[in-house]
Parts: C-alpha cells; structure tokens; sequence
C-alpha cells in the first residue's frame, strides 16, 4: 500500500517531510517519555536535517538511530554514523541544544554478521513501533541495504529480528562496501509511519518499475511498496 506525494521541487519536498517528522515525534511525546527517529543515508537527511535543526524539538527525549550502515568505523567518509554526527549532533551541540540518543550499527567486529547480536539488542532498547522511519532508494531497486541478490537477503526479508547483516553483490550503486547492516523487512515495517523519499525522474522511472513487479529479489524495495500490513508514504520531486 503506498500513497504518493510529487512536489514541484526537492526544497518544497523536504519542508514538507521536515514537518511530518516534527509532528510525528511531537505527537508520540504527548503520550510516552521517548520518541524514536530512523534515518537513511545518503543526501535525504542532510537536506531534512537542516531545516530540522531549526524546530524547537526536544531532542534530548528523541531516540535516533540508523536504517542501516556500510561496515566502516564512524569516521569512514562514507559512514551514515558520521553524516549524522556531522548534519545534525554537531549542529546542535554548536548551539548549545540537547542532543538526541543516537544509536548506530557499526561494532569492531571483523565481520558484520559477528555483530548482529550486539545491535539488535541495542535496537531492542529503542521504543517500537518506530515513530517515524525515513527510507530511500538506489537505483537498482534497493532501499536500507536490502540490495538485490545480496547474501543474506532472504534472512532479511522474513525474519522476525530487527536486524540483520547483508553482503551485498559489488556494483557502481554499492561500491567497496559491501558488507552492510540493515533493518530487516520486519524491523522497517515495525513503524508507525515510513516514508520513502524518491528524487528525479530516473528514480520515478525506477519507482514505476518496482510497482508493476512482483520478483523482490530482483528488486528489494517491492518487500515495502507490495505490503499489506502499513500504508507507506512516497515522496518525490524532481
């Protein structure tokens, strides 16, 4: 079940979103101590986190963690760790505000899957449902890093956890990281609102596609878009 939003550009797109996720964490504060704020990688929440540093939000009772991670340290170039240290918690600690609890996904474990155990159980700390999870999508259909044909990706797709580890088949979209963690089908669907964000026509294009199909591996996103259990929020712009 999806219902699409198209916005006549990416700067009206994300006030949107800045607003929808402000009132859905200010909304599950009325009535609970924590709010919990999942977040993508990628462009999605540099653009939402900027507008976002600006609301007058209690960040010390929201819980922010990530929808997945490449396997890197936090202060890999490439690390959504360190996106959200640098978009949004050094922001606000500059400022002299609150700062959210974040919880990330890397371990220095040799391998992911030896820390699977570690970050569902931290995962597990985190109020659930989730209020709000930000999902987006790469061009070869994938969204968190449930990537097409990945190892582990049939796990991922029906466990029951939270969360799982991928290895994912090397490509321009994944680059050298390839081993990754990710929230499970079941951990993204175990929310009250998820929104997928979806920027170009290329993307729409690939949108589209992910629709009239029904192979999941082939496309991972369809596990989210071809559901029935939550209705998910598209968002796109040009």
């Amino acid at each position: 079940m999806i219902n699409e939003q198209h916005f006549e550009s990416q700067a009206l797109m994300f006030d949107a979103l800045a607003s929808v996720c402000q009132e859905s964490l200010q909304d599950a504060l009325k009535t609970k101590n924590q709010a919990s704020f999942v977040v993508s990688g990628g462009r999605t929440p540099i653009a939402l986190f900027e507008r976002m540093v600006e609301a007058n939000l209690p960040w010390e009772k929201i819980a922010l963690a990530l929808v997945d991670e490449r396997w890197v340290p936090g202060t890999h170039e490439r690390s959504n760790a360190l996106l959200v240290q640098n978009h949004l918690l050094n922001t606000l600690e500059s400022r002299g505000m609150p700062t959210p609890q974040f919880t990330g996904l890397y371990h220095p474990t040799e391998t992911a899957a030896e820390s699977v155990a570690v970050c569902e159980a931290q995962y597990q700390e985190i109020a659930r449902p989730f209020d709000i999870t930000l999902l987006g999508m790469g061009p070869d259909g994938h969204t968190a890093s449930l990537f097409p044909h990945a190892n582990g990706l049939e796990h991922a797709l029906n466990t029951r956890d939270t969360i799982a580890s991928i290895v994912a088949q090397s490509s321009e979209v994944t680059g050298e990281e390839i081993e990754r963690m990710t929230l499970t089908r079941h951990g993204i669907l175990n929310s009250k609102k998820v929104v997928l964000v979806v920027t170009g026509k290329d993307k729409l294009a690939v949108l589209k596609t992910a629709l009239k199909g029904d192979d999941i591996a082939e496309m991972p996103v369809r596990a989210i878009l071809n559901q029935n259990q939550l209705s998910i929020e598209v968002y796109w712009a040009p």
